[in-house]
C-alpha cells in the first residue's frame, strides 16, 4: 500500500505530539514502514481509517509506538558506566547511613541495562538491600522481555573480562537462555513511563544515578527541553547523570557539568560539581561533541570489590610503547592496541595516539587499528579525520558494528538524519 504524504505527516504529527519522536531519526522510511505494517495487519484499506483508529483507540497507538522503538541493548554495554557506578557505591558506603542506594534507567528497553546496574552493585560487594533499580521504557513489550529475566547469547556482546566473569556468577543457564540471578532480579523494579510527560515518575523521590543513554537523539527540540526538565528534577542534588555518546552536548548545554575526566559521559548538576579528579571543562566537551575517549570494548580495568592481599587498589597508569618497538620481536598487534586503550581510559589522549597512530600505517588492513584511531580522533576534536577512519574500517569490514555505531552518532549529530539511519540499519 503507498502512504500519501499527508498521512505520513498526520503520524510524524501524532508520534511527536505523544512520545517526542523526531521521525528523521529513523530514517526515509522509518515511519512508513511501521504505518504500513499496522495498516497490513488490521486489514485495512486505506492509511486514513487507520489514522482515525490510532486517534480513538489508545491500544492501537500504543501498537504503533510499539514498531517504532529501537530497543537495541546489551549486557554491560560500553562498560564504562558500570565502572563508574562501581566508584560511586564504594566512595559512599560509609556514608549512606543506611540509605539505599537509588538508580534509575531510562530507558530500560528489555532490561540488559538496569540487570547490569544490579549485577554490578552486587559484585561490588553491595548486599541487595542497600540498593534500588527503577527501570523505565515506553514500550510495553520490551518490559514484558525484561520482566521475564531471562536472554539469548546476543545479549552477551560486550568482551570485558569481568563481564564473563560476572556471567558465569550471575546467571543461571537453561537450556539456551541465560536468567538472571534472583538477588538481581528482585532489585530492578519495570515499569512503563513517557520520560517527556510533565508527570513523568512524580512524586518520587530523587535518584543518586540516572543512566539515559541514547534516547535523546530520537526527540524533537521541545521534547528534549521536557525530557530534560524531568531528569533535572529526579537526579539527586549529588547525584550523578550518565548519557550516551551523542547526547553529551545537550546535557552540557542544558545546565549539567562533567565531574570526572575518567567518566566523559557522567554529569552533575553544575551548581554542585565537586570533581573527583580534575574535570573535563565545558568547552572541551562542546569540542569532543559527544564522542569518547574510550573504546566500548576491552577497554576497562575495574579494581575488584575487596582488594587482593598484599596489593593496592590504585590503578597505575598503563606504560605506553612507543611506535619505534613495533619490530618483528616486539609486542603484538593486540598488545599495543591494548596499550592505547588504556592510555586512553586514563585521559592520556597523546599517547594513545601515539601508539594508533602509526599501527593503520603498518597493518592498513586491520579495521581495529582503523576504528581505535577514529575514537581517539573523536576524543581530542578531529570529527572529519574520525569519520574518515571509521569509513576506512567499514571499507575493510563492512560489518565492523562498533565503527558503524560511532558514523552514525556523527551523522546524527551533524543533522544527517537519514546516512546515520543507514549505518544502524548496517549493524548487526
Amino acid at each position: 500500500m503507498e502512504i500519501s504524504p499527508d498521512s505520513l505527516q498526520r503520524i510524524d504529527a501524532i508520534l511527536r505530539k505523544q512520545i517526542g519522536l523526531n521521525a528523521k531519526s529513523l530514517g526515509d522510511t522509518g515511519v512508513a514502514t511501521a504505518l504500513t505494517e499496522r495498516i497490513s495487519k488490521l486489514g485495512l484499506k486505506a492509511s486514513d481509517e487507520y489514522i482515525e483508529r490510532v486517534l480513538a483507540e489508545s491500544t492501537e497507538l500504543q501498537q504503533l509506538i510499539e514498531s517504532v522503538v529501537v530497543p537495541e541493548t546489551w549486557f554491560f554495554r560500553d562498560m564504562t558506566p558500570f565502572r563508574c557506578i562501581q566508584q560511586i557505591a564504594r566512595q559512599q558506603a560509609g556514608s549512606r547511613l543506611g540509605r539505599p542506594l537509588r538508580v534509575l534507567s531510562i530507558p530500560c528497553s528489555t532490561g540488559e541495562e538496569p540487570y547490569s546496574v544490579a549485577v554490578t552493585l552486587l559484585a561490588t560487594g553491595l548486599h541487595s538491600q542497600q540498593f534500588s533499580i527503577d527501570a523505565v521504557d515506553i514500550s510495553q513489550r520490551s518490559l514484558a522481555r525484561a520482566a521475564e529475566g531471562h536472554y539469548g547469547a546476543m545479549s552477551f556482546r560486550e568482551k570485558h573480562p569481568d563481564c564473563h566473569n560476572w556471567q558465569k556468577q550471575f546467571f543461571h543457564i537453561r537450556g539456551d537462555r541465560y536468567h538472571v540471578c534472583e538477588d538481581a532480579q528482585q532489585r530492578v523494579t519495570f515499569r512503563q513511563g513517557n520520560l517527556v510527560s510533565s508527570d513523568f515518575l512524580s512524586g518520587s523521590a530523587a535518584y543518586d544515578v540516572v543512566l539515559c543513554r541514547n534516547l535523546l537523539i530520537y526527540f524533537d527540540g521541545t521534547a528534549r527541553q521536557s525530557a530534560m526538565k524531568n531528569l533535572k528534577r529526579l537526579l539527586a542534588t549529588d547525584g550523578i547523570l550518565y548519557s550516551g555518546h551523542a547526547e553529551a552536548a545537550a546535557f552540557a548545554d542544558a545546565g549539567f557539568q562533567n565531574f570526572d575526566k575518567q567518566f566523559p559521559f557522567a554529569f552533575r548538576h553544575a551548581t554542585n560539581a565537586q570533581p573527583t579528579s580534575k574535570s573535563v571543562s565545558m568547552p572541551l566537551m562542546k569540542e569532543i561533541k559527544n564522542v569518547g575517549a574510550c573504546r566500548p570494548n576491552n577497554r576497562v580495568t575495574v579494581t575488584p570489590a575487596v582488594p587482593t592481599k598484599g596489593t593496592s587498589n590504585v590503578t597505575k597508569p598503563a606504560a605506553v610503547i612507543a611506535p619505534k618497538t613495533l619490530t618483528q620481536h616486539g609486542p603484538s598487534l593486540a598488545e599495543l592496541l591494548q596499550v592505547a586503550r588504556q592510555a586512553a581510559d586514563q585521559g592520556r589522549l597523546s599517547e594513545a595516539l601515539k601508539v594508533a597512530e602509526p599501527l593503520t600505517k603498518q597493518h592498513p588492513t586491520n579495521a581495529e587499528t582503523w576504528c581505535l584511531l577514529g575514537i581517539l580522533q573523536q576524543a581530542t576534536g578531529q570529527s572529519g579525520l574520525a569519520e574518515r577512519s571509521f569509513e576506512r574500517a567499514v571499507y575493510i569490514d563492512p560489518r565492523h558494528g562498533e565503527s558503524l555505531i560511532h558514523l552514525s552518532l556523527l551523522c546524527q549529530l551533524r543533522g544527517d538524519a537519514d546516512k546515520a539511519a543507514r549505518y544502524r540499519q548496517r549493524i548487526t
